[in-house]
């Protein structure tokens, strides 16, 4: 018995010390834990391309002189704000001042010339019995008459003909009304006025049974008042119809009355008197536009003599008058000299074109500038004025990137001079073709600034929202491609891909590690959307980075560069 009891003491001690050997084993190694895990997160995931750029203005403009000379007047700074038609700058102008007089003078006498060609010409005229001018249109006139009189001559014959043959259309309708009056009522229209009687006979009895059905229904409450009443009307309507239907029916075979034969015969003599009016009106209307065409055209004839005898006497003043046309054309000449003077003369004052600002000034006072149109190298710059209103930065992106740029995507625009000031913009143009940029292809795109968007707390001390901002000053962009509002996601190097499907190491409640397929959505350079196969909260093992290279069976992959927004 007791040799018994030994022995299991002696095995109990083994199974505890074992037991206590594994567990400081287990112990040991949860101590030395040489793995790193992540938990997967719900958050916002954005995928940002950032860019940098220039600041350029919309409206940007080099004010050029438009004649050459010394610049004696600059009345505004770089930096200064300036009107639409305020001054810029003086050109001297005394030499073009010398060529305005002199043009002037030019100009006034040539018109001293023209004014005393004219007087003696039309003293010529006023001497001359006829003149070619009047003759011609005393013609024109007496060609209208004669036109109008032969055209109101054969509207008279159209007005007459109708007239006519309206009175005869009268006439025959007339006949025909008395012959069938004096016919009678035909047996076929007295048929069917007795058809008519013995259909509203029907009616009025149909309604005559439904009034009384009606009211024994109201009677008894089956029915309301007005359903008797419409009942009631429709009957005494009906009764009515056929009261007349009998009326018409009797008529008809009564037939002709003698007052309608009376009535009707008066009517065929009134219409046969009309034609005859009518014939003899015409006649007379017509005869009287004849006369006017044969006047009109004595008229034409006498007209056309005038003129050609007016062309006959005026000779000589047609060589005044050619006289008188090389004149004004040298009047004209002089005239456009002068006016040339006095444009040049107006273009030594240079104003703003636009409300802007003066962002570089290229000249001083005495410098010697050549005009945009006399030189070859299109003028000289006086300044550079921009409308800082609206401006836009403009960047390149790279061939890799432009596939996810499109139009009015936001975009964050920031600026070294303010670096807590993130001033929004929006994409409003991509160049549609690449240019080589160290042999790599990339894209132009145009970014607004929206000034306007800036709230006025954000406002640097001092600054208002156009004086942020100038060209030529370089921005950086975060150009908003994708987002996505609070998504299951982990960090790019957790996942690993095999034979085209994706992986993760997910730890168990147990702290053993399982490879377990999931889906995967938007990404960026860091973190990427976990669509299926995890939930919040999982835990999830990096892999081990060895040369470059992940673990077998841990997940994961390179890590991403750049910018990302969470």
């Amino acid at each position: 018995m007791k040799k018994t009891i030994l022995i299991i003491l002696i095995i109990g001690s083994i199974i505890i010390g074992g037991y206590y050997l594994y567990t400081t084993s287990v112990k040991k190694k949860e101590g030395k834990k040489d793995y790193t895990t992540v938990k997967v997160t719900k958050d916002n995931l954005e995928v940002i391309i950032t860019a940098t750029g220039v600041v350029k203005a919309i409206v940007q403009i080099d004010i050029k002189s438009e004649i050459g000379g010394k610049v004696i007047k600059l009345p505004h700074e770089e930096g200064e704000t300036v009107s639409e038609g305020d001054l810029l700058a003086i050109i001297d102008d005394k030499q073009l001042k010398q060529s305005s007089l002199q043009t002037d003078a030019d100009y006034r006498n040539n018109l001293s010339k023209v004014k005393g060609a004219e007087t003696s010409v039309e003293l010529e005229k006023q001497n001359s019995d006829l003149t070619i001018a009047g003759k011609k249109e005393q013609l024109i006139r007496a060609e209208l008459v004669y036109r109008n009189a032969l055209q109101e001559l054969r509207e008279q014959k159209e007005i007459t003909q109708s007239a006519i043959d309206q009175s005869t259309s009268s006439l025959e309708v007339a006949k025909k009304q008395l012959q069938k009056i004096q016919a009678g009522s035909r047996k076929q229209e007295i048929a069917g006025k007795l058809a008519q009687v013995k259909q509203s006979e029907v009616t009025m009895e149909n309604a005559k049974k439904d009034y009384e059905r009606q009211k024994e229904l109201y009677k008894n409450e089956f029915v309301a008042l007005k359903n008797v009443d419409d009942a009631e009307k429709a009957y005494l309507l009906a009764s009515s119809q056929h009261d007349a239907a009998k009326v018409e029916y009797e008529m008809a075979v009564e037939g002709s009355r003698t007052e309608d034969i009376d009535i009707s015969q008066a009517q065929l003599e009134q219409a046969e008197k009309n034609l005859s009016y009518q014939i003899t009106k015409g006649k007379q209307d017509i005869a009287i536009k004849e006369r006017s065409l044969d006047i009109a055209e004595a008229d034409l004839k006498v007209a056309r003599i005038n003129l050609d005898q007016a062309i006959s006497q005026d000779l000589q003043i047609n060589l005044r008058e050619n006289e008188l046309i090389s004149s004004s054309a040298l009047l004209d000449k002089s005239r456009a000299s002068n006016e040339q003077a006095i444009d040049q003369l107006s273009k030594t004052e240079i104003r703003a074109p636009v409300n802007a600002l003066i962002i570089s000034r290229t000249v001083e006072v005495g410098d010697v500038v050549a005009s945009q149109t006399m030189s070859s190298s299109a003028g000289t710059t006086l300044m550079t004025i921009a409308d800082l209103g609206e401006i836009y930065a403009e960047t390149t992106i790279d061939e890799s990137d432009i596939g996810k740029i499109k139009l009015n995507l936001p975009v964050t625009i920031m600026a070294a001079a303010y670096q807590e000031l993130k001033i929004p913009g929006l994409i409003t143009h991509i160049t549609p073709q690449a240019s080589q940029v160290e042999q790599i292809p990339t894209f132009k795109i145009r970014i607004k600034i929206l000034l306007d968007k800036i709230k006025e707390k954000d406002l640097p001390p001092g600054k208002k929202r156009y004086q942020l901002l100038y060209p030529g000053m370089s921005v950086d962009a975060d150009i908003y491609v994708a987002k996505k509002d609070s998504v299951l996601q982990l960090p790019l190097e957790a996942v690993v891909e095999k034979k085209g499907k994706k992986y993760v190491t997910l730890m168990t409640e147990t702290k053993t590690f399982n490879d377990v397929q999931i889906t995967t959505g938007l990404k960026n350079n860091v973190m990427i959307e976990i669509v299926k196969g995890l939930k919040e909260g999982d835990e999830v093992k990096l892999p081990e980075i060895k040369g470059g290279q992940s673990t077998p069976g841990g997940g994961g992959g390179p890590r991403g560069a750049g910018r990302i927004g969470m």
